[in-house]
């Protein structure tokens, strides 16, 4: 079956786009994980200090545990650190690496990508419901 190349494929190529950076960076990283990252990039985006307790409570219906493996996980693989609170040695923040900056970054242009073709279509394509 051929796909008509409209507005609504724009989110499909944003997908394919996606993929594309996930392959090209061999995150390798499962949905959980990607979860994880994608929520922790927003707090992060608004400036906030993620502690692993807060982080390991991010995806409800997801267990603690297994969270906190995948938190293990992702800093094995380079994306996050922790660090230390200056006060209480027993906090600990769980912040991006080069790597995440990285990925984020090139998740944007994706998206750069994919709103630039959109904007190239037809106005009464854009337009259309």
């Amino acid at each position: 079956m051929v796909i008509k190349k409209t507005k609504s494929l724009h989110y499909l190529r944003f997908l394919y786009l996606m993929r594309t950076v996930k392959q090209s960076m061999q995150t390798n990283a499962d949905p959980i994980e990607e979860q994880m990252l994608n929520l922790l990039g927003a707090m992060w985006y608004e400036g906030k200090k993620v502690t692993v307790l807060e982080a390991m409570a991010l995806l409800p219906d997801i267990s603690a545990t297994t969270l906190h493996r995948r938190l293990k996980t992702l800093r094995t693989k380079g994306f996050i650190s922790m660090d230390m609170d200056e006060l209480d040695n027993r906090v600990k923040y769980v912040v991006p690496t080069a790597l995440a900056n990285e990925y984020f970054s090139k998740l944007g242009k994706s998206l750069e990508e994919a709103a630039k073709e959109f904007a190239q279509l037809p106005l009464q394509v854009r337009l259309q419901k």
